[in-house]
């Protein structure tokens, strides 16, 4: 129970270590019930773990319960810290109200809530941010009419101005002594830079403050004025930045590495390259690597790599990369993702992998869904080459092999969009490859797959790609599947196949979409009796009063033009407006004259076309033609399904 209460568990195990604990904690009882000693009790280490970890994961009250239970026998000796978990837990989960609930409690446990394990409780509760629960806290009356100290409230006034609570912290700043003292001053600074007070107004509050007590100068230093500079930054006052770095040096305090950085932080949200990077060049290394701020690195390295900072020196950023690893700090996965977008813009992949390799490990799932994006954006860039989208790919697969298959779905996606079909059957088998469940190709990614190969018409990945779907139990023959099959068997020129498989949707229990109907018309432009078989379809679909819209009857128009059928197809589209509502349109035209096998059918109806709608043919032929190695022309018009 010790070690996984100092473990500690990433968000998404929350649950798990909860269920966990409490299964060890069941365990621990019954052996103590089976124990020769009666009534043997849980030692104060077990319950002290078992409590935290209670009320660190969403059972805050049933800890309460815990401590409750066990508070005369076991945990007296504990003293304050097991209800400090107790608040924390109600804090992390909203239940604030709580709180003077607890209180009474430790009250009758004869815990006092005196100025010292209250400045406790603040502590922990501005560590974690929690301005709503540190509120409650305050609005509870210390016994014997004693005060918060001036620690808390300092910690109170520091956690109300980070949230922009600035009315708050006005309120608790009047609870200060009139001596001033070095924690009043600290937190008094702070909130007069909340109210973008310049520096003239700080100097006279540091005046008026030394006058009465000389302690306040002689105990100041630069990390009075740090978190100044930070809330102009924050609140994009770098006029201010400026006057409260220039006001500390007249106070004679020396800048420290985390000053330089929130300088620099200043130029470089400014848009001032240059000056960021001579105010690092002015910083002495050595007291940099003993100082550095890893947050403020970490986003002045994430500026460096941005798109707006494409003439930025590339040994700049290194040096950067440098000082955080000297600094033996962790990269933040935004940080390591911008890392990676730049050297993938480089072409150094080597480079990517000898920074990934070290720390990939340090990064739970949601970070490395981060980090990756970098790789999907490079993948998904049409202007990189398709050697280098699929080095990078390859990269991707080796450093992250959990890329969820929503991911991987896209990046399939794309390389078909490439016209490389073969390489996003190669991203369709890694998936295929996996496995877990959540990380195995849908009935959705199939589908996609298909449909990305019907476009190609590449035979061979259909024959790779429909044998893993047949020997792969975890997904099931849906319409889209069944879509994707009918449209990639045609477009291989294997019709009846695909014929067949639209057979099985009309047998199946979800039955034909309107995708259907549209591959069905497609498939008639090859089948060997595609014309009997669409027109016997359009007439069921007017007998079951099925809403034919252009689109379909588009297709339909298709299935004719497939065989040949001219004057049929002619006829078609002259009667289409009486037939559906609405007339011929530039798809329909061009799907006529691109479905039509024969060149010289096709000079046929660009006769016809030119004479009966001459202002939709040359809206047409505006869109362009091109020619294949056999002379047979088509216009640039879309004509893909979607499954």
């Amino acid at each position: 129970m010790f070690v996984l209460a100092q473990a500690g568990c990433e968000p998404d195990a929350v649950e798990l270590l909860n269920k966990l604990a409490k299964a060890i904690y069941i365990q621990i009882s019954h052996r103590n019930e089976r124990a020769e000693s009666p009534h043997l009790e849980p030692t104060p280490v077990v319950l002290r773990s078992y409590v935290s970890i209670l009320a660190s994961t969403g059972s805050p009250l049933e800890a309460l319960n815990i401590v409750e239970t066990y508070w005369e026998t076991v945990l007296s000796p504990e003293g304050i810290l097991p209800w400090l978990d107790i608040i924390s837990g109600l804090a992390k989960e909203g239940k604030e109200s709580e709180i003077p609930v607890v209180m009474g409690k430790m009250d009758r446990c004869g815990v006092v809530l005196d100025p010292n394990s209250h400045e406790e409780m603040v502590k922990l509760l501005a560590a974690e941010n929690n301005v709503d629960a540190l509120r409650k806290l305050f609005e509870l009356e210390l016994p014997n009419g004693l005060q918060p100290t001036a620690t808390s409230t300092a910690f109170a006034i520091a956690t109300a101005v980070r949230n922009s609570m600035v009315d708050w912290a006005s309120q608790l700043s009047e609870t200060f002594p009139a001596y001033p003292t070095p924690e009043s001053r600290d937190a008094m600074l702070l909130l007069a830079a909340a109210k973008s007070e310049g520096a003239e107004n700080i100097q006279k509050i540091l005046d008026s403050m030394s006058a009465r007590n000389p302690e306040i100068k002689t105990s100041m230093t630069i990390a009075t004025f740090n978190p100044l500079l930070e809330h102009a930054n924050m609140t994009n006052r770098r006029d201010l930045v400026d006057e409260y770095a220039e006001l500390a040096r007249k106070w004679g305090l020396q800048a420290d590495a985390q000053t330089y950085m929130l300088m620099m932080d200043s130029k470089l949200r400014e848009g001032d390259l240059d000056g960021a990077i001579a105010l690092f060049e002015n910083v002495d290394p050595e007291g940099l690597a003993e100082q550095t701020d890893v947050v403020m690195l970490n986003r002045i390295l994430r500026q460096l790599c941005s798109t707006q900072y494409v003439d930025v020196d590339y040994d700049t950023i290194l040096s950067f990369v440098d000082r955080l690893i000297e600094a033996r700090g962790r990269f933040e996965a935004e940080t390591l993702g911008a890392l990676c977008q730049v050297l993938l813009s480089r072409h150094e992949l080597e480079s990517i992998s000898g920074l990934l390799r070290p720390v990939i490990d340090q990064y739970n799932a949601d970070e490395l869904s981060t980090i990756s994006e970098s790789f999907v954006k490079y993948i998904s860039d049409q202007n990189q080459s398709t050697e280098d989208a699929w080095e990078a790919y390859e990269l991707l697969n080796m450093a992250f092999p959990n890329t969820s298959v929503r991911i991987r779905t896209d990046i399939m996606t794309q390389f078909f969009e490439r016209g490389r079909s073969d390489l996003a059957c190669l991203v369709f088998g890694h998936m295929r490859q996996k496995e877990r469940g959540p990380r195995r190709p849908t009935s959705h990614t199939y589908a996609m797959c298909l449909q990305g190969i019907s476009r190609a018409a590449d035979s061979q990945g259909l024959h790779l790609v429909h044998n893993m779907l047949k020997l792969d139990l975890e997904v099931g023959l849906t319409t889209k599947v069944l879509n994707g099959l009918m449209l990639a068997y045609a477009a291989c020129g294997m019709p009846e196949k695909a014929m067949g498989f639209f057979r099985e949707i009309l047998h199946s229990e979800e039955g034909p979409s309107e995708q259907t109907l549209m591959i069905f018309f497609r498939v008639c432009e090859t089948y060997h009796s595609g014309v009997e078989e669409a027109t016997k379809m359009l007439d069921k679909l007017k007998s079951l009063d099925v809403r034919i819209d252009r689109g379909i009857y588009n297709a339909y128009i298709g299935a004719l033009a497939g065989h040949c059928q001219v004057e049929k197809a002619t006829e078609a589209i002259q009667a289409m407006e009486s037939k559906i509502g609405v007339g011929p349109s530039t798809q329909t035209l061009g799907t006529l004259y691109n479905a039509i096998p024969f060149q010289y059918w096709k000079d046929q109806v660009e006769e016809w076309a030119q004479a009966t709608y001459p202002g939709l043919w040359e809206e047409l032929e505006q869109r362009g033609r091109h020619e294949d190695e056999e002379g047979l022309k088509s216009f640039d018009i879309n004509r893909n399904i979607d499954v």
